[in-house]
């Protein structure tokens, strides 16, 4: 009798855990959905998008997010190209966000796009769905019914390339800011021009050109000094693709 009691209690603990359900409100703005998440510790909003096959954020944020470290140089990894609604071909670039909180629930490691402009939407895209789990919507309500795996981290094969100038430090490795640049210089398409060299303060004079600039003058580590068609000004070295 015991034996049987206590096999019951635990099957409906198992059913309890199976079924456990998150249910998240959207808030609707601007005729869609959208979701408030933390990206690295940064409060955003959005757009639940399942036909978005990347979460994407616009220029505006990827800005903002680098200079309040937010993002990281080693987070930046390469590009890519999407066509949009009009058949045009745009580049993008590729980052990896390290947490995006929804509700509580932490997805780690997710791959993301930069838009080349400064207003494009944020869109969670399947990159993040996908980590949910399986999912239910309903009106403005978004249920999630079992969870994903959402500490998901890339298998080797998957896993975002970076050059060497791009990982983490430590074990050997490097980052931008231990290297030293000169001439010619790959850069990221949106990378932004600055009149003095500090992020946090200094105001844009313009942006590179043809995706490469030539240094003039190394400032520090973190900045250097580059022209890139007619215009002169610093650039951070997080920028450089190599």
């Amino acid at each position: 009798m015991k034996k049987r009691f206590l096999i019951i209690i635990l099957s409906l603990t198992f059913c309890s855990v199976g079924l456990a359900q998150t249910k998240i409100t959207m808030q609707k703005e601007g005729g869609v959905y959208v979701v408030p998440c933390e990206v690295n510790g940064l409060k955003l909003k959005f757009i639940f998008d399942t036909g978005a096959s990347n979460v994407t954020i616009s220029l505006s944020e990827a800005i903002f997010m680098i200079k309040n470290d937010y993002l990281q140089p080693e987070d930046i990894y390469g590009s890519s190209y999407a066509q949009l609604a009009n058949g045009d071909i745009v580049e993008n670039t590729e980052i990896l966000l390290r947490t995006i909180v929804i509700s509580g629930l932490t997805l780690k490691n997710v791959r993301a796009s930069i838009v080349n402009e400064l207003s494009a939407p944020l869109l969670l895209g399947q990159t993040a769905i996908e980590k949910l789990g399986k999912i239910q919507l309903e009106g403005n309500i978004l249920t999630i019914l079992n969870k994903g795996n959402s500490s998901y981290d890339y298998s080797a094969s998957s896993t975002p390339k970076k050059s060497t100038s791009q990982r983490k430090a430590g074990s050997g490795e490097t980052t931008n800011y231990d290297r030293e640049f000169s001439g010619t210089q790959a850069v990221f398409t949106f990378a932004p021009i600055l009149e003095t060299p500090d992020m946090v303060t200094s105001k844009d004079v313009g942006r590179v050109e043809n995706n490469s600039v030539t240094i003039l003058e190394k400032y520090n580590n973190k900045y250097y000094k580059v022209k890139s068609g007619s215009t002169v000004g610093y650039l951070w070295a997080g920028w450089f693709k190599k």
